[in-house]
């Protein structure tokens, strides 16, 4: 078997451009795709599918990287022998919120853990932005007293960010894209054995149809920053051409944005909605925070708001109650 590709996990091949793993180059450590994105950050290559293969069997201790933002979709859709022994969970991208709130998620995720009845034997709030997140992990592995560790998780949740993280080097690729590690990817690591997975996600992903350009504005990477509209009277709320919120008030009301800061969000006079294409909608009254997933939160406020939120087919909404609105 030729050797897999350190981007994907792709075996490596030279013959066929348009089979997965394909490089012109030979002795290649990665495939065109994965080579073209790392160094050029070209996504017309980029695989959108979702691979065939699923880890059904794992080596050693898991260290199940679940998303900070949207936890409860992974302790759902987590296949429950993955967690029969010890296993770390470590919290990706929890530098979304200010540390002033970072005790109060980890209440929120203890709670929604203990709902689930998950136990995991060390829960670790990682960065990759601050060091020390990795040497609670870090902490964490030398504790089992193993050497091979398997990192799993939904799509897009971190894995690969959080091994290269680890180890000190960029030689996993990443991407805002879904599905960008295809199978597992080895790293040998002092004495540590690391392995990432593909991420598991039973459907379609809503990053799959959305354009390149629109998925690298709302991929959530770093601090959020907070925008605020204050409604005076009704409007539409455009953000990135993918959600268009409607707003029908009597009073004046207010409307905040959890979102990336690469997001762009524009208000706009009602007659914008002439040219909206999407039928998909949900309608919110009143006072409520709002989850886009994938996308981030709205913290609505006012009595008499009405809100017909309009998003591309491939994003869901829902009201909530476990989004940090400050």
């Amino acid at each position: 078997m030729n050797q897999p590709c350190k981007g994907c996990g792709h075996p490596l091949q030279y013959t066929n451009p348009l089979e997965l793993g394909y490089s012109p180059k030979e002795g290649a450590t990665y495939c065109q795709s994965c080579f073209r994105y790392k160094h050029y950050k070209d996504t017309t290559k980029i695989t959108k599918s979702a691979p065939e293969y699923a880890p059904m069997h794992i080596e050693g201790i898991v260290i199940w990287c679940v998303d900070a933002m949207f936890v409860e979709d992974s302790l759902k859709r987590i296949h429950r022998s993955w967690l029969e022994q010890d296993f770390i969970m470590v919290l990706s991208k929890f530098d979304v919120y200010p540390t002033s709130l970072w005790h109060t998620r980890l209440e929120q995720i203890t709670l929604l853990c203990q709902r689930y009845n998950i136990h995991p034997y060390y829960m670790i709030p990682f960065s990759k932005h601050m060091p020390m997140t990795k040497q609670h992990i870090i902490e964490a592995m030398n504790a089992t007293q193993q050497s091979v560790f398997s990192c799993i998780g939904m799509v897009n949740a971190g894995k690969s960010s959080l091994i290269n993280a680890l180890v000190g080097s960029s030689t996993l690729v990443t991407s805002p894209f879904a599905h960008t590690t295809q199978a597992p990817c080895t790293i040998e690591w002092d004495n540590y054995k690391l392995i990432d997975y593909p991420g598991f996600d039973p459907g379609v992903h809503p990053y799959d149809n959305l354009p390149s350009n629109i998925v690298e504005k709302i991929h959530i990477d770093g601090l959020i920053k907070p925008i605020t509209y204050a409604l005076k009277r009704s409007c539409v709320i455009v953000v990135n051409d993918v959600v268009w919120i409607e707003c029908h008030l009597d009073e004046p009301s207010s409307l905040t944005l959890y979102m990336s800061a690469q997001c762009e969000s524009h208000k706009r006079n009602l007659t914008v909605l002439d040219h909206n294409l999407f039928e998909h909608n949900h309608e919110f009254k009143g006072s409520c925070d709002i989850e886009i997933t994938h996308v981030g939160w709205m913290h609505a406020v006012g009595s008499s708001l009405t809100m017909i939120v309009h998003t591309h087919p491939s994003l869901t909404l829902k009201e909530t109650k476990d989004a940090l609105c400050w």
